[in-house]
């Protein structure tokens, strides 16, 4: 692949893996009692009339996630830990690693602090897929995001929707959920032999 289009494609991912996890439930459980261990995800994402498949592995009460998609016909994944995200592309074996969002919003553990710079409220449980999810609303005062809403089943995220400033939407919905697998450890860690991306 040529250079520009590596260029292209990870900005593609950048913009993709902000809406995604900017936002989102990342980091482990204050309280491990309630909540899974490990859970193997399906999701469809949907954004400007198009949508995509991913799957979520996610580890350790969530204090490692790694989330695996295709963009523009080629593999990637993005693993989440509690400082950084790191981007990978299988097409070109190449990986680039950042320091996460400060927007991130662990919703499994919720600061007053928190609750008031986004005006998080949670109007109860309802059942999605057959599982009792909490959910909750926050509101945002940057330039694209308005609001979003979270379906919360025992810290995994089933459902997500962001609504934008434009009152366009994107909607991150649970197909299938695995809970407490066993997942092999490599998932969370770049294959040998790539090359950190600048």
């Amino acid at each position: 692949m040529k250079k520009e289009n590596c260029r292209y494609a990870f900005r593609i991912v950048g913009i993709f893996v902000l809406m995604l996890l900017s936002t989102a439930s990342l980091f482990a459980q204050k309280n491990k009692k309630d909540g899974l261990k490990t859970a193997i995800v399906n999701y469809n994402y949907s954004i400007d009339g198009k949508s995509m498949e991913m799957v979520l592995y996610y580890g350790d009460y969530g204090n490692i996630q790694c989330f695996k998609y295709d963009v523009e016909g080629l593999p990637y994944a993005t693993i989440v830990s509690h400082d950084s995200i790191v981007e990978i592309n299988y097409g070109i074996q190449a990986y680039r690693k950042y320091a996460k969002s400060p927007l991130d919003i662990n919703f499994n553990y919720l600061t007053p602090a928190v609750i008031k710079k986004f005006e998080i409220k949670s109007p109860g449980t309802v059942d999605f897929m057959d599982k009792a999810c909490t959910i909750f609303n926050a509101k945002f005062k940057n330039e694209e995001i308005q609001e979003m809403l979270v379906w919360l089943f025992r810290g995994v995220e089933l459902r997500r929707q962001i609504i934008y400033k434009d009152n366009s939407k994107t909607d991150l919905i649970a197909t299938y959920i695995e809970e407490n697998p066993e997942i092999s450890e490599h998932t969370f860690n770049v294959p040998n032999g790539f090359q950190r991306y600048k």
